[in-house]
């Protein structure tokens, strides 16, 4: 009896001190961030090819740096460019180009990236970037099927695989561009099985007249975060001028491009509206092939059936297995048509003459965007951000957006 009693006391005083001790935690999530478009770094080799005179190794190819576009320009054309082989895009001739998969931690030369991971790190303390967090690098030239076709979205996918498990599933975030490049791999099921959230950041799922502006008159500002610019930007005479001059073509052939130009399936009931007006014609969403032709890329104009299927993203509705949550602005204008006071051609274009705005987040289009709802399920994972707090390329620091998506990160933290 005595024995008995004693095991018995035992017991309990291990049962008092084990609930004492707070319940294991599960492994985090990881969560992996797909920034958007030209954010990553591209890093470039060359041989003696062409017009590159002078063979460089693991030189920086994007952002451009000053020396590139005074005295090397067309051998940074050569490098930047992508060609056509074999039913795919390739690097340009000689080039050897890439962008870190796993990139290294933003710096002041990308503030608005290096503010967002703080905020993260400031509501979840337990991630670590380059332990638990990531930013994934990838080359925004392609469009998403030329990345499915070489090795670039199996290089994605094998970093995420390599960093998650079944009991340890990830989540991914992507802005812009990058949440249509995180669609894309969640394609794939060997992912889709590691991915437990999704969350959207302004996607471009039925593209936007703003992509016209490079390929036809060099204009970038409204794509790009501002601080990636500013080694070429110098308190010079023309700068502005050489700037568009190096983006008009530098992005010739970029087939990213082609893939973010306007979609019917952003506009009701499948209407073909004019996006583009100049002094001898105008452009509909249906003919934005033509278009390419008449600014003379060919080849982008050849492709544009291969590149062009953003609208593929959305078709099959939510995605199985994953909790997808979209976050976009409304209610700021964004530009719908571009009017040009000159017939385009093979030339670079002045900037447009006027432009017709409607309601977006100023520079995607608001029934572009909602598209993504149409990858959610259950309520309250669509959040449509009203005013400047919704602005395209700030919306992830703004401070309601970043509250947001605590509460989207908790939930999914929470599910198993």
């Amino acid at each position: 009896m005595a024995a008995q009693r004693t095991f018995r006391q035992t017991a309990l005083v291990l049962a008092l001190a084990l609930a004492c001790v707070p319940a294991l935690q599960a492994a985090d999530s990881p969560i992996f961030f797909f920034p958007g478009m030209m954010v990553s770094n591209l890093t470039a080799s060359n041989t003696v090819s062409d017009k590159c005179m002078q063979a460089r190794s693991n030189v920086q190819l994007w952002p451009p740096q000053v020396l590139d576009l005074v005295a090397g320009r067309d051998c940074w054309y050569q490098s930047i460019r992508l060609n056509y082989t074999a039913g795919r895009f390739v690097n340009g001739s000689g080039a050897s180009v890439w962008a870190d998969t796993l990139s290294p931690l933003p710096s002041s030369f990308n503030a608005s990236l290096a503010i967002w991971v703080a905020e993260l790190q400031k509501m979840f303390p337990n991630y670590k970037y380059g332990e638990n967090l990531f930013i994934m690098g990838y080359d925004w030239r392609l469009d998403l099927n030329s990345m499915g076709s070489s090795s670039q979205l199996s290089q994605l996918a094998a970093a995420i695989l390599s960093r998650s498990s079944a009991s340890s599933r990830a989540i991914l975030m992507g802005h812009s561009l990058g949440a249509l490049v995180a669609t894309q791999l969640l394609s794939l099921p060997e992912v889709r099985a590691r991915v437990k959230g999704f969350i959207s950041y302004a996607g471009p799922f039925g593209g936007t007249a703003t992509a016209i502006s490079p390929r036809v008159s060099g204009e970038l500002a409204s794509l790009v975060p501002p601080e990636l610019l500013q080694g070429i930007t110098l308190p010079i005479p023309g700068i502005d001028a050489l700037v568009r001059e190096v983006t008009w073509n530098g992005v010739k052939g970029m087939a990213s491009l082609a893939m973010l130009l306007p979609y019917s399936a952003a506009y009701a009931n499948g209407t073909d509206p004019v996006v583009v007006r100049t002094a001898s014609r105008s452009y509909r969403v249906s003919q934005m092939a033509g278009l390419l032709r008449d600014v003379g890329d060919t080849l982008l104009a050849d492709t544009f059936n291969q590149t062009h299927t953003l609208d593929k993203l959305i078709t099959a509705g939510p995605i199985p297995g994953v909790d997808v949550y979209c976050m976009y602005g409304v209610g700021l204008q964004t530009v719908r048509q571009l009017v040009f006071n000159v017939t385009l051609s093979d030339k670079i274009a002045p900037l447009p003459s006027a432009y017709l705005y409607g309601r977006g987040d100023s520079v995607v289009p608001f029934d572009s965007l909602r598209l993504c709802d149409r990858l959610t399920s259950g309520s309250g994972k669509v959040r449509r951000i009203p005013g400047t707090s919704g602005k395209h390329l700030g919306i992830m620091r703004e401070s309601s957006v970043l509250a947001f998506t605590k509460k989207a990160l908790e939930a999914l933290r929470q599910r198993t």
